[in-house]
């Protein structure tokens, strides 16, 4: 009884995360949240043993971001990889991205 009603008076977040358009602010984000998931990576490895990274990537053209942090013996390893990695992740993407005329008919009419 105690454990339901701690849930339900839990304060609820202010506002639900969602994508940043403005650039400054999107790139404050990622760099504050990249840090917080290196702070984590390192105190993982260090207390369980275990090589771990954290991949980010995004197949942006034409210069695609490729970012791995964590135990150098499995970075190499992934590195090495990296042509495969995006070629996989590009037709993966295409698999599931809609069609152009999909999109179009899924945007609610302009305001103006």
């Amino acid at each position: 009884m105690a454990a339901a009603a701690a849930v339900a008076t839990k304060s609820k977040q202010k506002r639900p995360h969602v994508f940043e358009t403005n650039h400054s602010t999107h790139k404050r984000q990622q760099t504050r949240l990249l840090r917080k998931l290196r702070a984590i990576l390192y105190e993982y490895t260090t207390r369980v043993g275990q090589q771990a990274i954290i991949l980010c990537v995004s197949t942006s053209q034409p210069n695609p971001v490729f970012m791995v942090f964590g135990a150098a013996p499995l970075e190499n390893v992934v590195r090495k990889y990296k042509g495969m990695i995006l070629e996989d992740l590009e037709n993966a993407l295409a698999e599931h991205a809609p069609a152009c005329g999909d999109l179009a008919s899924e945007l609610p009419p302009r305001n103006i």
